[in-house]
């Protein structure tokens, strides 16, 4: 199936919930709100992200595209690491953004509250979620059911 012609849209929370859950961890529950499998979207992705209290870490190595996170609730933990090994802790507090370049490994961390985070990724993968296998998610049936609902 080709990609969507981009048009523009309004992505409601009703319909986020109603799109395949991603289940980055063990606790940590992302529905995606802008996709190119969906939207068609060339320049930009968007994920809602769901972290319970004591979900598990989530490490990725984000080679090819910057991050914005936009803590919706709760708070927001990340330790970022350069080629080198340096670290930095960067914790983002309820409407604060999270800016997270490429280049560097990231590991998100539980906060001990429940939290919501709205991602973005720019530029996304040129064939959607589904290249974000090669991190080690498995996205084939996310990326399925997207193309799916595109049809319907």
């Amino acid at each position: 199936m080709p990609t969507p012609k981009p048009k523009p849209k309004v992505i409601t929370h009703e319909e986020t919930h109603r799109r395949p859950v991603w289940k980055m961890s063990k606790g940590m529950n992302t529905y995606m709100r802008i996709t190119t499998e969906i939207e068609g979207a060339r320049n930009a992705i968007q994920g809602w992200c769901e972290h319970e209290p004591d979900a598990e870490p989530m490490v990725w190595d984000q080679a090819n595209w910057d991050e914005l996170f936009f803590c919706v609730k709760g708070s927001l933990k990340v330790i970022a690491e350069d080629k080198d090994g340096k670290k930095k802790e960067l914790i983002a507090k309820e409407g604060e953004s999270m800016f997270l370049p490429a280049g560097f490994t990231y590991t998100l961390l539980p906060t001990g509250e429940p939290s919501v985070n709205l991602w973005t990724a720019t530029p996304p993968p040129p064939k959607g979620i589904r290249a974000l296998k090669d991190l080690g998610y498995d996205v084939v049936e996310v990326n399925r059911k997207l193309k799916e609902m595109a049809e319907e």
